[in-house]
């Protein structure tokens, strides 16, 4: 397709500062929501195989892995907003086509993930409530089916983007137009497979640091007549597998992925960010030692980071190789205001409101008791409430002034 026609799909209110801005956003907030996906996948696998395994010690890894899941899902909701919102700023001739391509599609995602979302509450009540155990399968079944599926339908829609030149033919084939979106045009299993199978080694991850709180908390042991070491010690028998076996997997999927590169990208995986994401597959399952700990946790965010900065190269070398697109001759209309007001948010209360749950978790994940918490902490926690106060004043002064201006 004409690179002129991409550029006029723009919206003619242009960008409110320079593409990098956005592009880097972009990367940084796909790297959380994707590193929460794959703690919700496996989490959410390791409860579903707990069902039907026998013991006290799988009996509780479930429980632990489903009460996990159930925070990861809405991790991922939320951080999954973010990169969304950044990818329609400077994507959106791609982004929107592709989805009014296969619009029923996009509508019916809303509601895999809601109802998914909600089986896995589901689920979580029914162990916590002991209702129906024997049951919990099914909705824990339900929830990483349709969690999957909708994955799959934005899978599909970030490969059709990338395909300016099939737009035309998948919208009126032979001729006809099909306004109906009731396809998914085109796909990448070996892609799709390649982002959630790093799940298996996140997941090991996860077991590690896991691991490494229990052995921090007090013997408050769930299992009649069998001790917390023993039961960490269970826990050091399954994520070394899981490192190696994922490495692997990842590592095969990925190369058939890069096989199937089209010619605009046909060097690429020669390329350094092409090696990057190497060196982050290969990372994340560097160390599979059944030591506990919460290094191999923080290597996987790492890792997670470098895949994304390779995958966000790969985007823009298939945009601008095949069809000339440069986000760089967006048109910028800087706005001010809205962008001191975003870093300021980020700055004054994003950040440091993160920080403080970080160091909480951090805090209980080092004591054996609730001693009190460092004065960092404390403070992260100060600074992130006068950001938020600060924040909702100047939106009442804000409004206030339009409506007189108005």
């Amino acid at each position: 397709m004409d690179v002129e026609i991409l550029n006029a799909l723009r919206s003619p209110a242009g960008i409110p500062g320079p593409a990098a801005i956005f592009l880097a956003l972009l990367v940084v907030t796909w790297t959380l929501h994707m590193l929460s996906v794959q703690i919700m996948l496996g989490t959410l696998t390791l409860a579903l195989i707990g069902h039907f395994k026998p013991g006290a010690n799988w009996a509780r890894l479930r429980r632990h892995a489903l009460e996990t899941s159930k925070i990861a899902v809405s991790i991922a909701i939320v951080l999954g907003v973010a990169p969304l919102l950044f990818l329609q700023v400077i994507y959106d001739p791609f982004w929107y086509v592709s989805n009014v391509l296969s619009g029923r599609w996009v509508c019916a995602s809303i509601f895999m993930l809601l109802i998914g979302y909600y089986a896995l509450y589901q689920a979580y009540f029914s162990e916590k409530n002991h209702e129906q155990a024997k049951l919990v399968y099914i909705p824990l079944a339900v929830a990483l089916a349709l969690l999957l599926l909708f994955g799959w339908v934005i899978h599909g829609l970030s490969v059709q983007m990338l395909e300016p030149e099939h737009w035309m033919q998948w919208y009126a084939p032979e001729g006809h137009i099909d306004p109906r979106g009731t396809r998914i045009h085109q796909t990448n299993p070996a892609r799709f497979f390649y982002f959630t199978g790093l799940s298996i080694p996140v997941t090991a991850a996860w077991l590690s640091a896991h691991a490494r709180f229990l052995e921090t908390q007090e013997n408050e042991c769930e299992i009649p007549n069998e001790s917390q070491s023993a039961h960490i010690a269970w826990l050091q028998t399954l994520y070394p597998p899981l490192f190696t076996m994922g490495g692997f997997l990842t590592l095969a999927l990925y190369s058939i992925w890069m096989a199937t590169l089209p010619d605009s990208a046909h060097d690429f995986p020669k390329s350094v960010w092409s090696w990057m994401a190497i060196g982050g597959t290969l990372l994340i399952w560097s160390r599979p030692t059944a030591k506990p700990g919460y290094q191999p946790l923080m290597i996987a965010s790492a890792s997670m980071l470098l895949i994304a900065i390779s995958r966000e190269a790969l985007r823009l070398r298939i945009l601008s190789g095949g069809h000339g697109y440069d986000i760089n001759t967006y048109p910028v209309h800087t706005d001010g205001y809205g962008l001191v007001l975003f870093f300021f948010t980020l700055g004054a209360f994003g950040i440091p409101a993160i920080g403080y749950l970080v160091g909480l978790a951090w805090h209980h994940g080092q004591r054996k008791s609730n001693t009190e918490y460092s004065a960092f902490i404390l403070k992260l926690g100060k600074i992130s409430l006068y950001g938020l106060s600060a924040w909702i004043i100047q939106y009442f002064v804000m409004g206030g002034f339009a409506l007189i201006r108005g």
